[in-house]
């Protein structure tokens, strides 16, 4: 016999040969915003470290309504339909930027996939065959900053003398890319092609006060070589004769600063 109990609470429930059905007859429809994770609507937060890249997984509970994901003021996620909501969000993370993320939502009879990129601070949709083609590039990608630990995992690393001076030559592996080569906020040089790279960089002095940079780099498969310094805290570039009359004046004065 089928019977319909009533609740005190806002669920119908349905008793129908020993299972029961609970339709929801108020639903309070939730926003996560991962900057906030206090929120009792989540089950559980993960984090994992696989090279450069973090990747943290929040699953929502069961019962959760969340219908909108957001990264501050940008809105990286929105539920297309009633009745859709989050069940899992992967955000990735690359050298401590949101650059991707990845989300599952439930709905009635539906599942969907949707994926992530953060340009700019705003979140934009993109096809699940260019989140793969991303993700790959984000796990070869590589920033070197002369104010960062030596990181001998990405670079083959020589300690060598010119002029009497402190040289530091790093060659990347050939698995990695350079995407960026930076001294701590500044931006030396910035890859700006696919086809671009760097293939080897040289540090004159010490590594945490450098004002003489030598890169090698191959653009539009032409073999190019770029002499930075540095004035007070501005990178420029010289030419090639002026930066080693620079370098031979610092190792006579005996000082690199």
């Amino acid at each position: 016999m089928n019977c319909i109990i009533m609740k005190p609470y806002d669920l119908l429930c349905v008793v129908y040969f020993g299972y029961t059905i609970e339709i929801a007859m108020s639903v309070e429809y939730q926003n996560f915003n991962i900057g906030d994770i206090t929120k009792d609507y989540l089950l559980m937060k993960l984090v994992q470290r696989i090279g450069k890249m973090t990747i943290i997984s929040y699953m929502a509970r069961m019962r959760s309504h969340i219908v909108k994901v957001m990264d501050g003021a940008s809105i990286i996620w929105e539920a297309n339909t009633n009745a859709e909501y989050l069940s899992l969000l992967k955000i990735y993370k690359y050298y401590g930027r949101n650059k991707l993320a990845y989300v599952y939502s439930l709905g009635h009879l539906v599942r969907q996939t949707r994926y992530f990129e953060n340009r700019n601070n705003i979140w934009h949709e993109i096809p699940d065959y260019y989140f793969d083609y991303r993700l790959e590039r984000l796990r070869k990608e590589r920033i070197f900053d002369s104010k960062s630990e030596i990181d001998y995992d990405t670079f083959y690393v020589q300690d060598i003398s010119l002029y009497g001076l402190e040289t530091t030559v790093f060659i990347p592996y050939e698995l990695f890319e350079i995407i960026s080569v930076c001294d701590d906020f500044d931006i030396i040089w910035e890859k700006k092609n696919d086809s671009d790279k760097c293939t080897c960089i040289i540090v004159h002095g010490d590594l945490k006060n450098a004002q003489l940079i030598h890169l090698h780099l191959k653009i539009d498969n032409t073999h190019k070589q770029v002499f930075m310094r540095k004035y007070e805290d501005d990178w420029k570039p010289i030419d090639k004769t002026n930066f080693y009359s620079f370098l031979k004046n610092l190792d006579n004065s005996g000082t690199f600063s």
